[in-house]
């Protein structure tokens, strides 16, 4: 069943950039926790239409009506319910993660402006959208893209497992460092530096996030 809203917004022109093009998650960032393809198993896929349609996929398929508001904002005039599929099929991390993106992130902003940026760096394409409360997700064109992997950075992290400092090498400068525990929650966040001490954090296992201009790159670690 369909969900009717009354928008009073003028249209404006699509964007060619955000249409006809196959979006493919790479990261989720919320105020209750981020996520990224280290814990994105599935392939979630977003499109953007020419007859102003909206489709994107994780355990649920969610459809919606576009309004553009100007080249870099948009919102919905309508929603259908999410319809649950067996993509997911029981796992409980994905349901969870799911949930945020289809439910909380979209469905939750039916009243408000996307607003939205597309770059391309090299052959690659990535589009980032964000909600009125600064949540955002990352797209890229490619299905099994690690954005590092067509600009050809190189990452070496060590050691792993750590007890006192990891050490990042990249052929990239770094911007950002971040450690997530598995189920998302931020652990730490820092800046303009190559090492990370976790002498603090708890033994076992986490996620490093590092962020460069051309990308970022995910990778598990154990702290021992």
């Amino acid at each position: 069943m369909k969900k009717h809203f009354t928008i009073l917004a003028i249209t404006h022109a699509q964007d060619s950039n955000l249409l006809n093009t196959k979006w493919y998650l790479q990261n989720l960032e919320t105020s209750t926790g981020n996520y990224d393809k280290a814990q994105i198993t599935v392939d979630v896929t977003a499109e953007f239409m020419s007859n102003k349609t909206f489709l994107t996929k994780f355990c649920e398929n969610l459809n919606g009506e576009l309004n553009y508001q100007n080249p870099s904002k948009f919102n919905f005039s309508y929603m259908n319910n999410p319809v649950k599929t067996d993509y997911c099929n029981n796992n409980q991390q994905l349901l969870d993660i799911s949930k945020k993106y289809i439910r909380d992130f979209f469905e939750g902003n039916i009243f408000e402006n996307f607003s939205y940026t597309v770059s391309t760096s090299g052959n690659a394409k990535s589009l980032v959208i964000t909600d009125v409360k600064n949540n955002k997700v990352t797209y890229s064109d490619s299905q099994n893209l690690s954005i590092n992997e067509l600009d050809k950075i190189t990452f070496d992290i060590f050691p792993n497992p750590a007890t006192d400092l990891i050490t990042i090498k990249s052929s990239e400068n770094i911007n950002n460092i971040k450690i997530y525990s598995l189920n998302g929650l931020l652990i730490k966040n820092v800046s303009n530096i190559s090492s990370i001490n976790i002498k603090d954090l708890a033994k076992g296992s986490y996620i490093i996030n590092i962020s460069t201009r051309k990308g970022f790159h995910s990778q598990k670690f154990i702290k021992k």
